[in-house]
């Protein structure tokens, strides 16, 4: 079975100033990894470097056997679902309208949901129990609440990749046990 996420010799970082290097590893479908250390180590700098949001500053990363570099938005969409630390500036969005957006990399170029996208969307929302905030303006939601529906943004990408960044933060122990068995399950 190939590895859906490689990164050979890669080093990250910006640009002046080079973060961690020698980084090699393979995963394979229903691996789940976690990322410990201190604060200020390069977490969050690796995660986004294997998202695509920062270049890599030596070495290889790949996609489903594909050069990370080479795809495109949409097909990097597809496969890869990213839910980090900032909070997203949502203006008026609703709780579906934000946990929606998971799903335009599979729309055609009008972007519009059929109906079995927005079952999806829904059928995300519910499993992070973000449905009661459905139809809640995300500018309301708390911080935990607005979580969640970046969680369900992106497992409505239905992608075979999730790339998590301090996703349990603002959720209480509970939810935390919850969302750790839903991995689990998916």
């Amino acid at each position: 079975m190939s590895a859906i996420l490689a990164m050979e010799a890669l080093a990250i970082g910006y640009p002046g100033r080079i973060v961690a290097e020698h980084l090699t590893l393979a995963l394979s479908p229903g691996d789940v990894v976690a990322l410990i250390g201190p604060n200020g180590t390069g977490k969050t700098t690796l995660l986004r470097t294997l998202a695509g949001l920062l270049p890599p500053l030596g070495g290889s990363i790949t996609l489903g056997g594909d050069r990370l570099d080479a795809l495109s938005a949409r097909e990097k969409a597809r496969q890869l679902g990213v839910v980090l630390t900032e909070r997203p500036e949502t203006g008026y969005l609703s709780g579906f309208d934000l946990a929606a957006a998971g799903r335009y990399p599979h729309t055609g170029w009008r972007g519009r949901l059929l109906p079995e996208d927005v079952a999806i969307v829904d059928e995300a929302l519910a499993l992070v129990g973000a449905a009661p905030f459905r139809d809640r303006p995300v500018a309301n939601l708390s911080d935990g609440e607005r979580q969640r529906v970046m969680v369900a943004r992106a497992l409505a990408q239905q992608p075979r990749l999730l790339l998590l960044d301090e996703v349990t933060s603002f959720l209480d122990v509970p939810r935390r046990v919850a969302f750790f068995a839903l991995l689990g399950e998916l």
